[in-house]
């Protein structure tokens, strides 16, 4: 009777298991179609830490002493990042006291519509919810069941809005990430919150989505289009991102997502490295790493540095009395908003270097980080945030730094050092602009965007502007760079609508023909200004108006200079700059070729004073010009001071130019006399042609007024004690070709004995550089013809080559880089030649070495 009992008990049970076991499936089959679209499973917190991760920051701060301390510092700090510092003391320290405010102002997200927003920067896509994906993503478990539903929906409208509903024809040239990415990333961030793993790939693919932005947006596989110093705004929200899928088993779409011309993560991040200068020495403080700056908006992060010597840079000094360092915040007015109009802090370097080294430790970024330490650390202390642990500048190792060409960013960089000693090197480095458009285009094309050597910036492109630069007459035209300016050509006129009178020459051409060679001797890069393709892509045609990146106003343009063929060479050794720059016309052009050089003008008494009007500078006939310099005072501020020319015939001739102090008094200098006595400078040559005028003079500087918006390509309201001294050589001329030679210099003791011309003709120039253990020659042969093979004489010497050719002289050994075709030149004894890396024989011939190839 009990074991029947028992067998009815077993099969009862059995029956309830199978109709419970039905129920559950039946209740759960929907919820399971509907997790089957969700990403792989992550608990909640995992976009900032994880809870092992949290765990073992805790661990890292009650047990090591440094990571102690750096919190006792957190704890004290208040202003920007302070929603990450109180997420950290949350998640990681257990500290309950912070959640509330966090809690509130995240709630206080919940039916807000996106398309409502405007802001008072215009609104739209500046709009950043960033932070409030963070909090969601850290508070989950402390969200009640109603509070998180009406946060989901309202990512969930906010990814509809930007996925379904974006309009924006996003191009390179169409839009500024800075300032227009937010909305979008936000969009990405809220999906990976979410962990809904079809609404995060929908925003992947999006209009304006990650893999437009590496697929089509990023130049060359990882240059950013619009100015370098811009792209600071959203660089931390794309770790976090990256961070995020990673964790949801979705690498393939952050870190691991290779774009269509093999832009990455990693290599955009590298990009930031790839446009720095050797560092500047800063005696009494610590190095200064600055970078390729360009635009409408050039000013340095340098608290408390003098004004016009400190741009853009990778790593922001220390001077002697202790100011400076790398900020780890901002909070900009157009680099995002959020739902009660507050400025989003954004993450700077320190945080993205942490992120990178601890991602890619062979990358180099430890290196760069230990140069952020302050003055007094013996090594660089970290944030807590990231897994990084404390860095000794003894132990780490540069990356290398290879010159290189970036056909679609337009832009050339020249090391004459390219191993890891590069950045600590004296020798020199110089950056030349092409002919690409960019957002906030400064009119720079053909002209050299830096110049570095000796640990020094030797020449900069100043910004005077009051704001931004655009429509400025010195900072937002050929005027203001090295380069080279046309009839005084600047704006271009709109009878039909004089609003739309803008800056606009030189013009932008995109894409040009261009030839390269980065030997160990010599670095070589030439351009000519022509369409590489035959025609100018829509993204490379400047809008017709100012304040606007419309594609509608744009016309193409296939001239730089109108009416002008003209090309740039340059050859960088680590003693010179040798520089071609070749223009030609049908009629005769005013053709003004300028350098501006940090210092004052040495041996002024060779030169006389003279007068130099601003008619002389600028189209006075112009009427925006004419509307822009009405004003006395702004008049006065744009011309140059203390002019003085040179009388050199048609005779080659030099000028130089050393950074002495400007001050009456060294000792006031924030830079310090140690600076100064290293007595750094350049010496400019050119060859000579008839009918040169040169003309040098103070560089304008800008002004500083009450309700005048500040500079934004120097802030600094110190005395300019740098000086500066602007180069200006004319020639009004059909066609003509400035044959310069820039010799930087250290103690007041330039190195070249002699720049001569060998030959010089329709097809080609020659010259020769000899100085203290060099003797060079140096071949370029003009466009169109350049691969057809030409031969110069001259001094009893003689050479064949194509395209380019470079000798060096010494007297066991012979150097040649470049397509040399023969030679003959002046040796002493019999040395050995080695061409392009490979021996040859030459003949002698009567103090003569002969070469032929074969």
């Amino acid at each position: 009777m009990s074991q029947r009992l028992s067998n009815r008990n077993v099969l009862l049970t059995n029956r309830i298991i199978a109709m419970l076991a039905w129920v559950c499936f039946s209740v759960s089959l929907p919820m399971f179609s509907v997790r089957c679209t969700a990403a792989p499973a992550a608990d909640h917190p995992f976009i900032l830490w994880t809870r092992e991760e949290a765990a073992a920051i805790r661990r890292r701060i009650e047990t090591e002493p440094w990571a102690r301390e750096q919190y006792a510092t957190m704890l004290r700090q208040t202003g920007l990042g302070q929603t990450f510092r109180n997420l950290f003391r949350f998640l990681v320290m257990g500290d309950e006291s912070v959640i509330d405010a966090e809690k509130k102002y995240l709630v206080s997200l919940i039916g807000n519509d996106p398309r409502k927003f405007r802001g008072d920067t215009g609104g739209g896509r500046h709009y950043d919810q960033y932070l409030s994906v963070l909090r969601y993503d850290a508070l989950y478990d402390r969200l009640s069941e109603v509070e998180r539903r009406g946060l989901e929906d309202t990512c969930r409208d906010f990814i509809k809005h930007h996925c379904e509903e974006e309009t924006l024809q996003f191009t390179r040239t169409s839009w500024l990430p800075n300032m227009q990415w937010p909305r979008p990333m936000t969009a990405h961030l809220m999906a990976v919150a979410l962990r809904d793993e079809k609404l995060i790939r929908q925003c992947f693919n999006s209009r304006g989505g990650w893999k437009y932005y590496f697929d089509d947006y990023l130049a060359d596989g990882q240059f950013y289009c619009e100015e370098f110093g811009k792209q600071y705004s959203m660089i931390g929200e794309m770790f976090l991102w990256c961070r995020g899928v990673e964790r949801l088993g979705l690498n393939e779409l952050g870190y691991g997502y290779t774009g269509r011309n093999g832009a990455t993560m990693r290599r955009y991040i590298e990009s930031i490295i790839a446009i720095g200068y050797p560092r500047t020495e800063i005696p009494g403080g610590l190095p200064h790493y600055p970078q390729i700056t360009m635009g409408d908006a050039r000013s340095s992060g340098f608290d408390g540095a003098p004004p016009y010597l400190f741009q853009k840079s990778i790593v922001v000094g220390y001077l002697p009395n202790g100011r400076g360092g790398n900020a780890s915040w901002i909070a900009a007015n157009m680099n995002g908003r959020d739902h009660k109009n507050a400025k989003v802090d954004k993450m700077l370097a320190p945080h993205w270097f942490e992120l990178a080294h601890v991602k890619w430790p062979d990358a180099g970024f430890d290196y760069f980080l230990a140069q952020m330490r302050r003055p007094g650390e013996a090594r660089y202390i970290p944030s807590l945030f990231w897994g990084c642990a404390p860095i000794d500048p003894a132990m780490v190792k540069p990356p290398p730094a290879r010159s290189y060409l970036a056909h679609e960013r337009g832009f050339a960089f020249l090391r004459a050092e390219e191993s890891p000693a590069y950045w600590e090197s004296p020798a020199p480095a110089v950056a030349l602009q092409l002919a690409s458009y960019y957002v906030h285009y400064a009119h720079d094309c053909f002209s050299l965007l830096g110049f570095h050597a000796f640990n020094r910036p030797i020449y900069l492109n100043r910004q005077i502007s009051n704001g931004y630069g655009g429509g400025c007459p010195w900072t937002d035209s050929a005027r203001g760079h090295c380069g080279v300016m046309v009839d005084n050509l600047q704006y271009e006129l709109n009878d039909a609508d004089p609003k739309r009178d803008h800056p606009h020459w030189p013009n932008p051409i995109g894409e040009v023909p261009t030839r390269h060679g980065f030997d160990a001797l010599v670095k070589f890069v030439a351009a000519r200004a022509r369409p590489a393709g035959g025609n100018v892509s829509l993204d490379n045609r400047q809008p017709l108006a100012s304040g606007t990146l419309s594609l509608e106003l744009r016309r193409e343009e296939k001239e730089v200079w109108p009416g002008v063929d003209l090309e740039r060479a340059l050859f960088l050794t680590r003693e010179y700059l040798f520089d071609i720059l070749h223009l030609a016309s049908d009629r005769p052009r005013q053709y003004d070729w300028h350098v501006h050089a940090l210092g004052r003008l040495i041996d002024a008494q060779l030169w006389r004073p003279t007068q130099f009007g601003l008619d002389q500078l600028y189209a006075m006939t112009n009427r925006a010009i004419a509307r822009l310099l009405a004003d006395p005072v702004e008049a006065e501020r744009y011309a140059l001071k203390d002019v003085h020319s040179l009388s050199v015939g048609d005779g080659a001739w030099s000028a130089t130019i050393q950074q002495d102090c400007a001050l009456s008094n060294v000792t006031e200098s924030v830079l310090g006399k140690a600076w100064y006595d290293r007595r750094i400078g350049v010496r400019i040559h050119m060859l000579g042609e008839s009918g040169t005028s040169v003309f040098a003079g103070r560089s304008p500087e800008s002004r500083r007024a009450p309700g005048k918006e500040a500079n934004k390509g120097d802030r600094s309201n110190l005395s300019n004690e740098i000086g500066g001294t602007t180069l200006i050589v004319r020639r009004r001329v059909p066609s003509t070709t400035f044959v310069a030679l820039h010799e930087p210099f250290e103690n007041a003791t330039p190195c070249v004995r002699e720049f001569r011309r060998i030959n010089q003709s329709a097809d080609a120039v020659a010259v020769a550089v000899t100085g203290n253990g060099f003797d060079d020659r140096l071949l370029y042969r003009y466009w169109p013809n350049f691969e057809q093979p030409v031969t110069v004489e001259g001094d009893g010497e003689s050479f064949t080559f194509s395209d380019r050719a470079f000798v060096r002289i010494h007297a066991d050994r012979v150097d040649v880089v470049g397509d040399l075709r023969a030679m003959r030149i002046k040796v002493s004894g019999r040395p050995s030649v080695v061409i392009n890396g490979r021996p040859v024989t030459p003949v002698f011939e009567s103090g003569m070495l002969v070469f032929s190839k074969q």
